[in-house]
């Protein structure tokens, strides 16, 4: 008769094998779903030209025509479900701003900027606007596939920062906040938790 020991390290030699091979499968599926999102992202990139900072004017046909792209990118090829959640709320909230009227931007403060914008620059204010919006959602994607960077070479400035907060991102967070990574929100928590458990 076997003894009680071998049976407790034959189950946990099983349970080690299911445990590295479910590990395995999981580590898998990562993979696959970061190449896929790579793939979409990268599709979404190329819409964006249209949108380039380099580009002087981003009037309201331009505008309409990058929203239609972007919206065909959603649907197409299932674009939309790589989205993360902070991705999407960026994602949708610059999409909308791409063909709103300028009370109905998002958000409030930025409809209240541009309704006291004079008529005849107000469409080139919210081109600049919308410009620096999608450049936010292109710094937001290299986040999601941890290609880091700053948002086009410079910290957010306070309309930027405005929109990611009513977007509910952390701007306190890489790589929105210029603070080094010891200094963030997250990391000072942390810090703060094992000073207090010592």
């Amino acid at each position: 008769m076997e003894s009680p020991d071998v049976w407790a390290a034959l189950a946990a030699l099983v349970l080690a094998v299911v445990s590295y091979s479910s590990i395995g499968v999981w580590r898998e599926r990562r993979l696959k779903l970061a190449e896929r999102r790579l793939e979409s992202y990268e599709r979404l990139w190329a819409v964006h030209r249209k949108a380039s900072q380099t580009d002087e004017s981003f009037g309201a046909p331009t505008r309409r025509r990058v929203h239609k792209l972007m919206t065909d990118w959603y649907y197409e090829h299932g674009g939309g479900i790589h989205l993360t959640a902070d991705g999407q709320n960026i994602y949708l909230n610059a999409r909308k701003n791409l063909v709103c009227k300028p009370a109905s931007f998002f958000p409030a403060t930025l409809a209240n900027h541009l309704e006291k914008t004079p008529a005849r620059t107000r469409d080139r204010e919210q081109g600049k606007l919308c410009q620096n919006q999608l450049s936010l959602l292109r710094t937001q994607l290299k986040k999601d596939v941890k290609f880091y960077g700053r948002p086009y070479g410079r910290k957010p400035n306070e309309d930027e920062l405005e929109f990611l907060r009513a977007c509910n991102i952390d701007v306190d967070a890489f790589p929105w906040s210029s603070r080094p990574w010891y200094q963030t929100k997250w990391w000072t928590k942390l810090f703060s938790g094992m000073k207090q458990k010592l």
